[in-house]
């Protein structure tokens, strides 16, 4: 059984009934249940619907209105918890919507059940749940996920390690029989170890952006291409070249949630952290640093008509959760310019928090007629493979401002067009 039928939840029950488990998706939104019955995802994420209507046809997945209706269909071994943690007002998670889907179980729960911590949820949540429970007979893990938006159905299938962690043995083989499909190496860990696993892979890689994003703002300042320094630092074996690409900043439903987070667990255990905040005081600034650019190459922005590709915080989703764009476009609209917006698959999500201050175009074509400048900001393949030519032919002045660091600047140049980013 999965508690929660948002990104993490949705993907795990399809996924696992893919795989020949029976699985129950259990929510208290009936619109989106009767939505999910009739094999209709209310978001965005690739292979993601087709998967859900293979899973009902096989009848290995079923959607269920709240806790009761859900144990009617299915007596669980395993039940994934896969609710919201938001950020709370201090930068800690907030575990309301979890502690009150966990107390929503209890009246449903059968010795030797494995109640399991799907979300993402603070070191020492475990100790929580098991409280909320007030019984010793059902045991609790963890087995966060390492799932991107936009490619989450091939990470969960094809993932590239299985973290587990129990407080005991049987707990743990129960586990592993679950991902028994799997070919992934299942990492055994405590509780602990496991929760904290989660918070520490994303601010290690929010930490590369930030700080690579830092080394571009200097090579703007000293005249250095941060394209040449990716690759000479990437080709370093001790680091790598993932991570590494620069840009006006990155969102999404985790990294800066989950940055906040670990700080504020350290700092309720008494660690005040020197490098956790200037993680995400960077990625912020890196927006304003992005309409910098755009505003020196048009002095006053007052009455300036640009387009912008994409809303979206990553191709391939239509999350705009904490997306650069949507805060590059509210700089630019507060500057006075005038702007058109298009994506393939995030324009209802930006509608909610844009409104009626941009232009939405049905195409990213119709957005070019009497533009002054094109910013890219999600790498959308139909952006980055786009005719730029026809980009050239069409702009009133042949500006493009690459706010991913994804584009063949060379070969636009070639074309005559002006490329403007963050260190190049």
């Amino acid at each position: 059984m999965v508690i929660g039928t948002g990104y993490v939840g949705l993907v795990q029950g399809a996924c696992l009934a893919s795989q020949g488990h029976q699985v129950t998706c259990v929510d208290i939104d009936e619109a989106k249940v009767q939505s999910l019955r009739a094999a209709k995802v209310p978001f965005f994420e690739e292979g993601l619907e087709a998967l859900v209507g293979e899973g009902i046809a096989s009848g290995n997945l079923q959607f269920a209105l709240g806790a009761e209706e859900g144990f009617s269909q299915l007596t669980p071994e395993v039940i994934f918890l896969a609710v919201g943690t938001p950020t709370g007002a201090d930068g800690s998670a907030d575990l309301l919507i979890f502690e009150s889907a966990v107390k929503s179980l209890i009246p449903h729960l059968a010795p030797d059940m494995v109640l399991v911590e799907k979300s993402t949820v603070p070191a020492g949540t475990g100790k929580k749940v098991k409280a909320w429970l007030g019984r010793n007979d059902i045991a609790v893990a963890s087995n966060p996920e390492f799932l991107r938006e936009g490619t989450a159905v091939s990470d969960f299938l094809q993932p590239d390690r299985i973290v587990i962690g129990t407080d005991d043995d049987a707990t743990a083989e129960t586990l592993k029989n679950v991902y028994a499909w799997s070919d992934a190496p299942i990492l055994a860990m405590n509780r602990e170890s496991a929760e904290l696993a989660k918070y520490a892979a994303n601010t290690m890689l929010a930490a590369r952006l930030s700080l690579m994003n830092e080394i571009a703002n200097i090579a703007d300042l000293i005249g250095a291409n941060i394209s040449e320094i990716e690759t000479a630092v990437g080709a370093d074996p001790r680091i790598g070249s993932k991570f590494l690409r620069t840009g006006a900043g990155f969102g999404g439903s985790c990294f800066p949630k989950d940055v906040l987070a670990l700080e504020q667990t350290g700092r309720e255990l008494g660690y005040d952290s020197r490098l956790i905040r200037p993680i995400i005081e960077v990625n912020t600034r890196q927006a304003e640093v992005f309409v910098d650019k755009v505003r020196a190459a048009y002095g006053d922005l007052t009455g300036v008509k640009l387009a912008v590709w994409g809303l979206a915080f990553n191709a391939k989703t239509d999350d705009t959760r904490e997306s650069p764009a949507m805060r590059i476009i509210g700089l630019l609209l507060d500057a006075g310019a005038v702007i058109s917006v298009h994506d393939p698959a995030a324009m209802d999500e930006a509608r909610k928090g844009l409104g009626d201050g941009v232009v939405y175009g049905k195409d990213q074509w119709e957005i070019l007629d009497g533009a002054q400048g094109l910013l890219v900001l999600t790498e959308w393949d139909q952006f980055l493979q786009a005719d730029f030519g026809r980009v050239m032919s069409t702009l009133e002045q042949p500006l493009v401002f690459d706010g991913k660091h994804a584009l063949p600047a060379e070969a636009l140049r070639g074309l005559g067009l002006k490329v403007i980013g963050i260190g190049i």
